[in-house]
């Protein structure tokens, strides 16, 4: 499927190639043009571009949806871990494939916004929702979401932290108990106004989230 609007697919497949130049490393890549001309975005320069969400653009241009990377050079997630040397090799690439599947959905987003692509937005938002919501809110987890909003919340565009900040106040109670979290949300987040008390008990899916 060719994501176009109206633009048919005989057109866009037969349109010479156009060019990008993306990223310091200056790596070209080609689109059909009548597909950039159908798309009226704003793209001027692409040299200071990321390569992968470049790459993730061009992909929903034609297909209305993107992939996710393999990841393949994961290796030892430094901090936002409260179990130290203690974690198993296979749990720390699990958590950082976590935190790296965030951070390239929030930078889906930031592209999209920063070139005016509503849709490439929207759906980057509503894979990033997922994403956030598939974590598991143990001491491991919260600390992938506090890494998380160390590196990314502060130059995150409007839209993305009404979703984050929709996330975490759905989710306040169980993060909680992280310090890190708490000296966030009295910094950086909304969430500071709500004068938040922890509860005297735990939920019943409080405790599930704990014991997974």
């Amino acid at each position: 499927m060719i994501y176009a609007g109206n633009t048919d697919a005989s057109s866009i497949m037969s349109s010479d190639p156009f060019t990008f130049v993306v990223g310091p490393e200056k790596q070209l890549f080609y689109m059909h043009s009548a597909l950039v001309a159908s798309l009226s975005i704003q793209l001027d320069r692409t040299d200071d571009c990321d390569v992968e969400a470049f790459l993730a653009f061009s992909e929903f241009a034609y297909t209305e949806k993107y992939s996710v990377p393999e990841f393949n050079d994961i290796g030892t997630l430094n901090g936002g871990s409260e179990d130290g040397a203690d974690v198993t090799p296979e749990r720390r690439r699990t958590k950082e494939y976590l935190l790296r599947l965030l951070i390239f959905h929030s930078k889906i987003c930031s592209f999209a916004d920063r070139h005016f692509m509503d849709d490439l937005q929207d759906f980057g938002m509503a894979r990033l929702r997922n994403a956030l919501h598939d974590v598991v809110l143990n001491s491991e987890g919260a600390g992938v979401i506090v890494q998380f909003l160390t590196e990314t919340y502060a130059e995150a565009p409007k839209k993305v932290k009404w979703v984050i900040d929709t996330y975490l106040g759905s989710r306040v109670g169980r993060l909680w108990d992280n310090e890190d979290f708490r000296s966030f949300v009295k910094e950086k987040s909304p969430l500071a106004s709500l004068e938040y008390k922890p509860r005297s008990g735990k939920s019943s899916q409080d405790k599930e989230e704990r014991r997974r």
